[in-house]
């Protein structure tokens, strides 16, 4: 059963893309570790399934919520938000990025063209499991009598 977002900063910052994005978010860790699903856009189709937000069904079929609530947490991060600082909301002085395929095609996105880039890292995005030494995660913990297990979240582009 989800808890809570270990760190108090991320938490906050994935409050400022939604007040339940840490148990979506979790909810695609969840389904990665169990599942083998590493994709973020096929991770969400699952999300969308399961619907652990108990949203309308309107909300997610019409309006692609949860679709645009991934995309929105992805476009903060290529833009500067980051777990352990403090996020408002204001991009980084980043303005695009060159992407260089393994034909040597060039793509490159701007911000200016949001959806454009928005769509792109949904589909071009997935979740990566790292070292559970190095980041602390995957361990039962006891806290207060009540015990824990913490899963971690790290976000990649997809290799080609």
């Amino acid at each position: 059963k989800y808890n809570d977002v270990a760190d108090k900063i991320f938490r906050s910052n994935l409050s400022m893309i939604d007040l339940h994005a840490g148990r979506m978010f979790a909810e695609m860790t969840r389904i990665m570790w169990l599942d083998g699903i590493t994709k973020v856009s096929e991770l969400t189709e699952e999300i969308k399934k399961l619907n652990p937000l108990k949203i309308k069904d309107e909300l997610i079929n019409k309006h692609g919520y949860y679709e645009y609530k991934v995309k929105e947490l992805l476009l903060a991060l290529a833009m500067g938000m980051r777990p352990a600082k403090m996020y408002n909301g204001t991009d980084s002085a980043i303005s695009g990025f060159l992407f260089v395929t393994a034909e040597g095609e060039v793509l490159c996105y701007q911000k200016a063209f949001r959806q454009v880039f928005a769509d792109f890292l949904y589909q071009n995005s997935r979740l990566e499991k790292g070292s559970t030494e190095k980041d602390k995660y995957g361990y039962l913990e006891r806290e207060n009598g009540v015990y824990y297990f913490k899963l971690n979240l790290k976000i990649g582009l997809m290799k080609r």
